[in-house]
């Protein structure tokens, strides 16, 4: 009888532990109410899920997590990074542009969550009045129309990608009277990456004296922390000549990550 009595009890144990393993769990409000296809939900109107906190080093390091980031399983770690210093070495994994929040682990690297870069450089900077350029001389921006996330310093007229990405220059000038010295044409506006000319975005082609304006778009590839401007060159090799503008507008926006 006792056998008996614990054969049963085991096979209840065995269906039970069964049916648990196949239940759907609801958590919060409207316990009974689940959707077919949860295998966990909450519900509530004034409580939320907080994901684990840990302070992730670099976009691309699954430490300071337990176990390995190569395993078929760890693909889906969710985690709020809580480290206002991590970094990106590569630019398929940029961080947030704050640095601190959500991302999620697809196996290679960590992914920002809502980290839509296109929007961590949005501006607009503009100068008018008179402004004289020689060659090798920066163009220079006196006012703001718009910043987000403030990338673009006027003291030294120099834009600072906050992340890696797609970025879009655009840069409009009008110059009333452009040759001040030197060569009669042949000064051209030159974009500038990290101190290394990128490209010509334009070239004068003027006769000496005369006005002209441009407006010339260009599609840069940066890493965060590039810095980018535009100087005024001087295609004939003299140190002399340069542009005096009338008015000047630099606008960049980031496209995607």
């Amino acid at each position: 009888m006792k056998t008996t009595i614990n054969i049963l009890l085991a096979l209840f144990v065995f269906v039970a532990g069964s049916l648990v393993a196949r239940a759907q769990v609801k958590i919060g409000d409207n316990p009974t109410t689940i959707h077919a296809g949860s295998v966990l939900e909450l519900e509530s109107t004034n409580q939320g899920l907080r994901m684990p906190k840990i302070a992730l080093t670099n976009t691309t390091t699954w430490a300071p997590m337990l176990g390995s980031g190569t395993v078929p399983a760890a693909p889906g770690m969710h985690v709020y990074n809580t480290n206002p210093n991590i970094t990106s070495t590569n630019t398929s994994y940029p961080t947030l542009a704050a640095k601190i929040g959500e991302y999620y682990w697809d196996g290679t690297g960590w992914v920002a969550i809502g980290g839509t870069q296109s929007t961590d450089a949005v501006l607009r900077v503009e100068f008018a009045g008179s402004q004289s350029v020689t060659t090798g001389g920066i163009v220079n921006f006196i006012s703001k129309k718009f910043d987000k996330g403030t990338n673009f310093d006027l003291t030294t007229d120099k834009f600072t990608a906050p992340s890696a990405g797609y970025y879009l220059i655009n840069f409009n000038v009008n110059c009333g009277t452009p040759e001040i010295l030197g060569y009669a044409t042949g000064r051209f506006a030159f974009l500038v990456v990290n101190g290394t000319g990128d490209r010509i975005l334009f070239n004068d082609n003027v006769i000496a004296g005369s006005g002209f304006a441009r407006t010339t778009p260009a599609l840069l590839n940066l890493n965060a922390g590039d810095t980018v401007w535009i100087t005024v060159g001087d295609a004939g090799g003299g140190s002399t000549g340069g542009w005096r503008f009338g008015s000047a507008i630099l606008e960049i926006t980031k496209l995607s990550n």
